[in-house]
């Protein structure tokens, strides 16, 4: 009888901090949004280097009037391979870039690195490009 309340103690103990990890990480980026000062007009670089929290996933996206530049880049940091999971993955940290990407470079990371999983390679291609504006989706 006790190991079952000390394995349900322990499951419950488990399920409420992976729970709890989600406000935090929430909270963490808002701050980040709310010094967005500090990151516009710098490389990425920047805001990469100074994140306290692993990027696991990344989107970009195109304007409509322009469909052969990147206009923005949508950062997760949840992954999963199934994009159903990847649409509901929230938070979302919206970079605006000053000078958009060619989307065919973006989209041949996205494609290559298992449909927008974060890599060293996509890392490397974002770090140099200036941010306009960030944004975060909960």
């Amino acid at each position: 009888m006790k190991k079952i309340v000390l394995i349900i103690a322990i499951v419950l103990c488990s399920c409420h901090q992976g729970y709890s990890q989600v406000p935090d990480s929430v909270r963490y980026l808002r701050q980040i949004v709310a010094n967005k000062a500090l990151y516009i007009n710098h490389p990425f670089s920047k805001l990469e280097d100074s994140l306290a929290i692993s990027i696991k996933g990344f989107l970009p996206t195109t304007p409509i009037h322009n469909i052969n530049v990147e206009k923005d880049v949508i950062f997760r940091f949840a992954y999963s391979s199934n994009p159903e999971d990847m649409i509901y993955s929230y938070p979302w940290l919206i970079v605006v870039w000053e000078t958009m990407p060619v989307i065919q470079n973006s989209y041949r990371f996205f494609y290559q690195d298992n449909r927008g999983k974060y890599s060293p390679a996509v890392s490397k291609y974002y770090r140099p490009f200036i941010i306009k504006d960030i944004y975060l989706i909960e």
